[in-house]
C-alpha cells in the first residue's frame, strides 16, 4: 500500500504556532506536496482535494500547522475516499460547502487586493469520458441543483458560476450552458445577481466555439429572466 504524506501550510501569521520552514516540500524533506494558504487565507476543501490528486496514493497523511485548517482537511478527505471508492467518469453528487474564504488577490496579476471573504463551494463536474450525452446532462441538471439549493439555504445573494467542467474534462459547453438554463430558470428571484465568469481568451471571440459566446447565446436564447450585461 502506497502511504504519502500532504504537509499542510497555513501561513497565517498571528495565528502560527509552528515554523513554516518545519513543514516546506524542499530536498531535506519528506513531505509529498504542500497546500500552502499565503498570508491570513485558510486553504479551502478543494485545494485539499486538487493536493490529494496530486499525490496519488493509497494512504495520505495531513500534517496541518494550525487547526484552523481542521475542518476544511476532514471534509476534503470524505469527499475525495467517497470519490476514490467509485473511480469512474461520473464521480459523486456530494458538494462541499465552505464559508468565508478569504480572498486578498487579484486573479490576474496576483497583487495584494482589498480583503474579501467569500463562500465556496465545491462539486466535481462529470468527465467528457461518459458517451451519453443525455445521462452528461442529468448529472449535471441534479448537481445544479444541489449547488443552488445549498447557496440558498446559506443566505447567498450573488451567484458567481463558469464553464463548469469545460476545461480539463472537456465537456461540451453547449451541454453545460443548456443544463444551467434549465435549471436556473426555475429559480426566479432566489439571487440578487448571477454572475457566469469566463477566463478570457484573446484570438478565439470570433469562434462559434468560443466558450463564453456559447453560453451567452444559450442564455439569450432560452433564459426566462434575461441576460442584463451580455458578454465582457
Amino acid at each position: 500500500m502506497t502511504k504519502k504524506i500532504l504537509s499542510v501550510i497555513l501561513a497565517a501569521l498571528m495565528l502560527l504556532t509552528v515554523s513554516v520552514s518545519a513543514f516546506a516540500a524542499d530536498e531535506t524533506s519528506e513531505a509529498d506536496a504542500i497546500v500552502d494558504g499565503q498570508q491570513t487565507m485558510n486553504p479551502s476543501s478543494e485545494d485539499f482535494i486538487k493536493a490529494f490528486d496530486a499525490v496519488n496514493a493509497d494512504t495520505i497523511i495531513v500534517l496541518p500547522n494550525n487547526s484552523n485548517i481542521v475542518m476544511a482537511a476532514k471534509q476534503a478527505g470524505e469527499l475525495y475516499k467517497a470519490n476514490m471508492k467509485n473511480r469512474n467518469s461520473v464521480y459523486l453528487d456530494r458538494i462541499i460547502y465552505s464559508a468565508d474564504v478569504c480572498v486578498f488577490r487579484d486573479d490576474i496579476t496576483y497583487e495584494r487586493v482589498e480583503p474579501k471573504f467569500v463562500d465556496v463551494i465545491t462539486c466535481p463536474a462529470p468527465s467528457a469520458y461518459i458517451k451519453s450525452d443525455s445521462m452528461a446532462l442529468r448529472i449535471y441538471t441534479k448537481r445544479i441543483k444541489n449547488i443552488i439549493n445549498s447557496a440558498i439555504l446559506n443566505d447567498v445573494e450573488c451567484l458567481v458560476l463558469g464553464a463548469w467542467g469545460c476545461g480539463a474534462f472537456c465537456q461540451d459547453p453547449r451541454l453545460v450552458s443548456a443544463a444551467f438554463v434549465s435549471v436556473l430558470n426555475e429559480y426566479s428571484g432566489a439571487f440578487k445577481k448571477i454572475v457566469f465568469a469566463f477566463r478570457h481568451t484573446p484570438g478565439m471571440e470570433s469562434s462559434s466555439d468560443y466558450t463564453p459566446q456559447v453560453f451567452l447565446n444559450e442564455f439569450n436564447a432560452n433564459y426566462k429572466w434575461g441576460v442584463n450585461d451580455g458578454l465582457r
